[in-house]
């Protein structure tokens, strides 16, 4: 690439992944120079890349891999000598579906993510901006996604700002922002989370020190921790380091007056495990999550969970219990679960009880099989006189006004996302409304027969009027 000079011409270009069939309809290439001073163009209706200045392309990675080393030389990465870099990078893109195919299908970029740089060996500098309107990755979406970095003779600096991040419909944080300053072997980070009136919001302060041959230590400073309107504590003697791609975390304690949650652990790729413990800890300081569902939930949970692989695939397992639960200002009873990861059955054993004193409720006991990726789902449900309402918050774009008791026995097959349920259900006093007729129905003493969701009720008599 240092040598090459000339233009080429492609025109309607197809190609075919897993994902489908894409056609670029012209790509233009164009590079002109030398080492001293080269000129590179690609223009085409998915991407353009404009560079231009003093680059050796054989060298540019040890010369970012300095980078690092000049402000923190204790991370003792090794280096190779590099030849002078100067130049600046444009590129924009236009179309990210089939650059996506090529690299990573679960990776979407909106049309106008764009990136510009500048970099100065002989200056000791470094600056790039990069934007993207829109980022998506397995289901989680950054919105208005903003990357600045800069590099002097002083400082390292990576600012992140978006405006928000869905991880469903329902569950977002508005206003991240991720300042980091590495200098003199120590990274100074900042993160804040939310607006600061916010129900929740976070502002976590701490410093990372690297020493040679020896793990990073972080630790924490001062910081703001507001969950549903409340403060809560980091403990000060915690102890957390940074050590071959690991993060090792001990004693790390969470607390709001008599609310506990501890942190043990290892978060990496491998199969280590990061222990989460509950300690009379407030079903309603949730409220972030379950309120925008619909849901208020009221009540102390205890237990702990354990999550594996946290950077790679996390794995959970679980036992947890609660007291009494106020589920929509209606007791539901006591919730017992149990979560059992069998690693070389490479599945997770399910036992869910959620009853009150006279054993009503719900009930669900099976596996999830993580090899099988079309039908993990393994799981038995039943149904014993438990209030229907508390299925209403799932159901809203359907139906409303849903009241009355049923019983159940089924199975549930399937993905979490598109579970498959079957089974036999009998409904008493039970009332709703269907949205879209805007008419009411009472169902008495009926049976209902559902197969792989399918409805197939007899022919029971159902009581209806239309709302005026």
């Amino acid at each position: 690439m240092n040598t090459l000079k000339g233009n080429t011409t492609v025109q309607d270009l197809l190609f075919t992944t897993t994902k489908g069939e894409f056609l670029i309809q012209q790509i233009d290439f164009a590079a002109s120079g030398d080492q001293n001073y080269r000129k590179i163009d690609l223009t085409s209706d998915v991407l353009d890349i404009h560079l231009k200045g003093n680059i050796d392309l054989n060298t540019v990675v040890p010369y970012f891999r300095s980078l690092a080393m000049r402000y923190a030389p204790a991370i003792n990465i090794e280096t190779t000598p590099y030849n002078p870099q100067n130049f600046n990078l444009e590129v924009k893109v236009k179309s990210f579906k089939p650059i996506s195919a090529l690299l990573d299908p679960n990776l979407k970029l909106d049309d106008g993510a764009q990136l510009n740089a500048q970099f100065s060996s002989e200056d000791y500098t470094a600056q790039f901006e990069a934007y993207s309107p829109s980022i998506t990755y397995k289901g989680i979406k950054i919105s208005n996604l903003t990357i600045n970095e800069n590099a002097d003779q002083r400082a390292f600096s990576l600012n992140i700002n978006a405006d928000r991040i869905n991880f469903s419909d329902s569950t977002y944080i508005n206003h991240i922002a991720i300042s980091n300053v590495l200098a003199n072997d120590s990274l100074v980070f900042n993160i804040e989370l939310s607006d600061k009136k916010a129900t929740n919001y976070l502002n976590l302060n701490g410093d990372i020190y690297f020493a040679y041959h020896q793990p990073a230590n972080i630790h924490l400073r001062p910081s703001e921790i507001i969950i549903n309107r409340e403060n809560w504590n980091i403990n000060d003697d915690a102890r957390l380091r940074v050590s071959k791609g690991k993060i090792y975390i001990e004693n790390l304690l969470v607390s709001h007056d008599r609310q506990k949650i501890r942190f043990d652990g290892i978060l990496s790729n491998d199969d280590d495990r990061l222990q989460v413990k509950f300690n009379d800890f407030s079903l309603a300081s949730l409220g972030g999550v379950t309120r925008p569902l619909g849901i208020d939930l009221q009540g102390d949970m205890n237990g702990e969970l354990n999550i594996t692989s946290v950077f790679r695939k996390p794995l959970a397992s679980a036992n947890i219990h609660t007291s009494p639960i106020l589920y929509n200002d209606i007791p539901v009873g006591k919730l017992d679960l149990r979560a059992d990861f069998e690693p070389v059955a490479g599945s997770v054993l399910i036992d869910l009880q959620l009853l009150d004193e006279q054993r009503r409720g719900i009930l669900v006991n099976g596996n999830y099989n993580l090899y099988d990726e079309n039908e993990p789902l393994n799981l038995k449900g039943t149904l014993k006189e438990t209030d229907l309402t508390i299925f209403q918050p799932f159901l809203s774009n359907l139906v409303s006004d849903l009241r009355g008791k049923g019983n159940a026995n089924v199975d549930i097959k399937g993905t979490f996302k598109n579970p498959k349920i079957t089974g036999i259900g009998r409904f008493t006093g039970a009332e709703f409304t269907v949205n879209y007729l805007n008419t009411h129905y009472f169902v008495d003493n009926q049976t209902a027969l559902v197969e792989n969701n399918a409805n197939h009720p007899p022919k029971p008599s159902i009581a209806r009027h239309k709302r005026q």
